[in-house]
């Protein structure tokens, strides 16, 4: 069986995540810059960051926690405070009940058309 970090590492770098990665990842190297960056390039659209409060893949929660921050920040930097949502929900890796709500709700508020707005569709 492959070890965790094994796992992680196939997981983040194939085809649809982040496939240039692989080799930093599997050579150890450090990379040129902080996912956490990425993830404000999404800024001002609407990200759910959807997160298990005891992961065992992704334990590092200092690392999440200032992560977090900085990416509110640039949010608030572009007036839009309320569209950026980290969700830490109870449990390990896998989502459960409550992540499950959590993301249908933000769904319905930011995917799905209001009801007034389907007219002529």
């Amino acid at each position: 069986l492959r070890n965790q970090s094994e796992a992680i590492v196939d997981n983040l770098t194939r085809s649809y995540n982040f496939p240039r990665l692989r080799r930093y990842a599997e050579s150890g190297e450090s990379l040129s810059f902080d996912l956490d960056w990425v993830a404000a390039c999404i800024a001002p659209r609407p990200f759910l960051d959807v997160r298990a409060g005891h992961d065992r893949y992704f334990a590092n929660r200092d690392d999440i926690t200032h992560a977090t921050s900085e990416i509110r920040e640039v949010y608030a930097l572009l007036g839009a405070r309320g569209c950026f949502m980290p969700y830490t929900f109870s449990g390990d890796h896998a989502h459960n009940a409550h992540a499950a709500r959590e993301t249908q709700a933000w769904f319905h508020r930011w995917l799905w058309p209001e009801p007034d707005r389907m007219v002529g569709l």
